[in-house]
């Protein structure tokens, strides 16, 4: 007779999820076919999710590269799963947050190994023979492989490794780059290599040995040397351009090893995913939809229930995702009662059992697989399942079994049959987490290591409570772990906490940055919190860096809530409105506004508390900025005007001299031009004196935003000009950048295509070196304007799609909008008008779903005008109204000038002219008000024609005095145009024609198609 519950096995096959697997089968032929798929396998704890995906990669396996990564509930380190996946396929480097790696040299070659162009920097820090060394291998790597294939690769890469140094081979056709790097290697060195082949193919298509040909494209290579991109060092110290270069690093690796063979990415109980990993996931499903990638992820619907905290990030990001038809969900249910029966018969090999035994299990277990095989265990080890003569017997009825009614004491029932020893070592691992090594729980129980492995050995085995991976355990279910863990006493819990914290002090200097985020949990647990205030200051940061903001506000709040234990701590008020400031950034850089200004303000309260003038005037600035991004200008302006009162007070001339132009921005968004002038005049005043470079340019960029609202587009071309210089002198990459881009939409307003074009391209060699994506975007929807204006549609719209994908590819939906925006006003010039409101209706969607209040009122009103094109008056009036209301409740002065000139003319075209009459009104004082010249053009413009409706000379005489040669073509058409209409004389017919045939010429746009034909009939 043989009862052990090793020799049984719990992992039996797949029963009852047919219909599951052929779903999820379905999907994997789609994704070797090329169609990328995101899965989500949802169901309670036990119920086979994993088992289920399992089943998947055992099919798979050999045709497959799979990645798989856990999400564990105590695991507070940003990207942990993805950590854990890429480092056990050895793909580390893709996640890697080390600087970009330094390019020692670089070589172009063709297929038999000459060398057609080099470049290569200073070698002082590399032995002359290896180098040689390496370089010889390079020769030697290209020539075999070639020979190998017979030249028919078209595109391959190879890496070759000597100590700190590597060799990268990318081959397309018939020639190869190789780079010899310094450092992790990097997939957007990897991409930047293939897009300088595949150009430099193009050139050396025919090459036959000429000097000419090679030294044209040196240049070409010589850029992996002389660009600062990979000089081995971040070019900028930028948390959010590092996030987004990691994550382009994580996709870029993702697809070039999915094109080889197809891959699964695993992601196991999302529900306890980091809000980074969630950030990453939704990253990777967005942008691999058209590659060989099946991404899965399993999460436990009772665990991401709303509560207290709002929505549970992965009920977020599943709503995201599906509004953006990326999610595919698989429930998993229980097991009816004939799969229970094929499960108990697979585990105990086919054995004939009583029904009734069957059904009390059934009902027992209520279908769910992991509670049946914990039963069976039971069963099997309190020897009520007993197997005699090779068959499996029951020796007394269910009944009279005390069979426990939840998993947890079954759990805890398995768990009391340990031996004292190995309790002792799952008690201790069970305070680590949910997985752990075994030099830690070596090191706080103090064992011999040999023996440590096999008592772990034996758990295993006998017992199945834990399993090992890669040099890790893991609790084979949460609830062993959490029986565990609360059968120990409080204060031994709390003892097993600080051994566990010193045990991994020993090692943290070894450059394992997860230790930090455990060394922060295991001090507090433990009660030292002084230590877990240092390790929780280092945590918070490391997330905030990181741009895992949701846990760097759990740090901060920890924190806020530490910081009264620590009788140590001095300016304990103080530390608390510095951590308040730090969790308010956080919240409004996510978005929640609300809860960042209950921050803010908090701080305030503490600060006036104090009496501290310069807290608390530095409280108001924080929330006076949050104000402003959220329209409340009213507050934004008090807020501000407080904070730089008591900045002169308190003679802190740099600070005030910052608070007016924070005074200056809030005067700006209003379209308060002459209000916002006052206090940057008084800055500039100041600035000078100050010497300070930083406030010029701080006050160079408010000028030139001052002047360009106002229409004087010379005047900010100039202050932005002063602002480059200084930045140049600087050497701020993102900053040029960004001035640039402002002078761009200068150069377009003043219709400089070429000037316009010129700097947006250079405004794109600077993203490509800092990795913006941001201002990538920025320059390439500049360059979309330029053609569009210029009536380039095709290239209008070209440029127009590549910032739309890389909007969505970045998850910035307010840029999505924006263009989407542009191209509906594109479709508009086309006349092709179901294209445009569908481009408008997608922005309007996005700008009310993001809260961008003047975005969406700008996308309203631009419907109406579309409407209003289309003949559809009711509509037009129905969204001029609604855009109008906006203008109004929130004191958008430019919109609201704009729209109600434009809702003037619709009631004109229905000849309602007194309505009419008074909304351009309006509209001119407002317009004069904040020097918006094309709108007071076009508002005067109809000041005429309903002055002609009761004295018609007096109309024309009125228009004809607006001609003037500072009018700009398309404004001296329209003004010919309506002085036609209203005097019939062909003189101003024929010069009207004239001019919108030119302009015609120049950009085909429907409107003027229709104005001319109407003139020529």
């Amino acid at each position: 007779m043989d009862d052990k519950i090793h020799e049984v096995s719990f992992s039996p096959t797949l029963i009852g999820r047919e219909k599951e697997f052929d779903d999820l089968q379905s999907l994997w032929e789609e994704i070797k076919g090329g169609t990328g798929h995101t899965v989500f396998i949802s169901g309670e704890a036990g119920i086979g999710k994993t088992r289920l995906v399992n089943e998947l990669i055992q099919k798979a396996q050999e045709d497959v590269t799979v990645i798989k990564g856990w999400c564990l509930a105590d695991a507070f380190e940003p990207l942990m799963p993805f950590n854990e996946g890429f480092r056990e396929v050895g793909l580390s480097h893709l996640i890697s947050e080390s600087p970009p790696p330094k390019v020692i040299s670089a070589y172009l070659m063709d297929d038999s190994g000459l060398m057609i162009t080099e470049a290569e920097r200073d070698m002082s820090g590399l032995d002359p023979d290896i180098f040689a060394s390496m370089l010889s291998a390079v020769g030697n790597f290209v020539t075999d492989s070639l020979s190998m294939m017979g030249n028919k690769q078209t595109g391959g890469l190879n890496t070759l490794s000597y100590g700190k140094h590597s060799i990268i081979i990318q081959t397309d056709g018939n020639l190869s780059l190789a780079t010899i790097i310094e450092g992790e290697s990097s997939e957007l060195l990897i991409e930047d290599m293939k897009s300088v082949l595949k150009e430099i193919g193009k050139e050396l298509k025919d090459w036959d040995g000429s000097e000419n040909a090679a030294m044209e494209v040196a240049p070409k290579i010589r850029w992996f040397i002389d660009s600062k991109k990979y000089s081995g060092v971040h070019l900028v110290d930028n948390p959010k351009i590092k996030q987004e270069n990691l994550f382009e690093n994580v996709l870029l690796g993702l697809r070039r090893i999915s094109s080889e063979k197809p891959l699964i990415i695993f992601l196991d109980d999302m529900h306890w995913a980091d809000n980074s990993s969630l950030k990453l996931f939704h990253y990777i499903s967005r942008n691999t939809r058209n590659n060989k990638i099946l991404i899965l992820g399993t999460y436990r619907p009772e665990d991401v229930i709303q509560s207290e905290e709002g929505i549970h990030p992965l009920k977020t990001l599943m709503q995201n995702m599906s509004r953006e038809s990326l999610l595919h969900e698989i429930p998993v249910g229980r097991l009816d009662s004939p799969a229970i029966e094929t499960l108990i018969k697979n585990i105990l090999e086919d054995v004939e059992l009583k029904e009734e035994f069957i059904n009390n299990i059934y009902t027992e277990s209520e279908g769910n697989p992991f509670f049946t095989l914990e039963v069976i265990k039971m069963l099997i080890e309190e020897r009520h399942l007993k197997r005699v003569d090779g068959n499996w017997e029951v020796n007394q009825n269910l009944e009279d079994i005390n069979i426990p009614s939840k998993v947890y004491d079954i759990v805890s029932r398995r768990v009391d049959r340990l031996i004292l020893e190995h309790r002792e070592l799952l008690e201790c691992a069970s305070v680590v987490g949910e997985e752990f090594e075994s030099g830690v729980i070596g090191n706080i129980m103090d064992i011999n290591r040999v023996s440590l492995l096999k008592n772990l050995n034996v758990i295993e085995r006998n017992h199945n409570l834990i399993h090992a991976i890669n040099l890790k355990y893991r609790f084979d279910h949460r609830k062993i772990r959490e029986v565990l863990y609360n059968g120990i006493i409080e204060e031994l819990r709390e003892e097993f906490h600080k051994m566990i914290a010193e045990a991994y002090e020993s090692i943290k200097d070894e450059g394992r940055q997860d230790l930090i985020f455990e060394l922060a949990k295991h001090w507090d647990k433990g009660g030292v919190y002084d230590k877990a205030y240092e390790y929780y200051e280092q945590a918070a940061k490391i997330a905030k860096d990181s741009y895992a903001n949701k846990q760097a506000i759990e740090f901060y709040n920890r924190l806020l809530e530490i910081i009264p234990k620590l009788d140590t701590l001095e300016d304990t008020e103080k530390k608390t409105i510095h951590y308040l400031h730090k969790k308010g950034d956080c919240l409004k850089t996510i978005g929640e506004w609300e809860s960042a200004g209950d921050a803010y303000s908090k701080s305030i309260d503490i600060s006036e508390d104090l009496g501290d003038k310069k807290l608390i005037a530095d409280c108001k600035v924080k929330l006076g900025n949050l104000r402003l991004r959220e329209a409340r200008y009213d507050e934004s302006l008090k807020l501000c005007k407080d904070s730089s009162s008591l900045y002169k007070e308190l003679g802190d001339k740099n600070k005030y001299c910052e608070s007016l132009g924070n005074i200056g921005s809030v005067y700006n968004s209003i379209s308060e031009y002459d209000k916002a002038m006052e206090f940057l005049t008084e800055m500039q005043k100041i600035a000078i004196r100050l010497h300070d470079s930083n406030l010029m340019s701080q006050l160079y960029g408010n000028m030139g935003s001052t002047h360009y609202g106002r229409g004087e587009l010379d005047e900010s071309l100039e202050f932005y000009n002063k602002k480059l210089k200084i930045e140049e002198e600087e050497e701020d990459l993102l900053e040029i950048g960004y001035t640039r881009v402002n002078m761009a939409s200068i150069y377009v307003r003043l219709q400089e295509y070429d000037k316009c074009m010129d700097m947006c391209h250079r405004v794109l060699e600077i993203a490509k070196k800092t990795g913006d994506k941001l201002m990538e975007q920025n320059a390439l929807g500049k360059l979309g304007i330029s053609y569009a204006e210029q009536g380039d549609y095709s290239k209008g719209l070209e440029y127009y799609t590549k910032k739309l994908n890389l909007a969505e590819k970045m998850g910035d939906r307010r840029s999505a909008g924006y263009v989407a925006n542009n191209i509906g006003e594109l479709y508009k010039e086309k006349g092709e008008y179901e294209r445009a409101l569908e481009y408008f209706e997608k922005d309007m969607k996005i700008s009310k779903e993001v809260g961008d209040k003047k975005g969406y009122s700008i996308t309203v009103g631009n419907m109406g005008n579309l409407y209003k094109l289309m003949g559809e008056y009711e509509k037009a009036e129905e969204l001029y109204d609604e855009t109008i209301a906006i203008g109004r409740e929130h004191d958008i002065k430019d919109v609201l000038s704009y729209f109600l000139s434009d809702k003037a003319d619709l009631c004109f075209k229905q000849n309602l002219i007194q309505e009419a009459k008074k909304l351009n009104d309006e509209a001119i004082a407002l317009a004069e008000r904040i020097n918006m010249s094309e709108t007071l053009f076009l508002a005067h413009l109809l000041e005429a024609k309903l002055i002609s409706e009761t004295d018609k000379n007096r109309g024309i005489d009125i228009l004809d005095g607006m001609l003037d040669d500072e009018l700009t073509d398309p404004e001296k058409a329209k003004l010919l145009y309506e002085l036609y209409q209203m005097s019939g004389d062909d003189k101003y017919k024929k010069d009207a024609l004239e001019f919108y045939t030119k302009l015609y010429e120049k950009n085909p746009s429907k409107h003027y198609q229709d104005i001319i034909e109407e003139m020529e009939d």
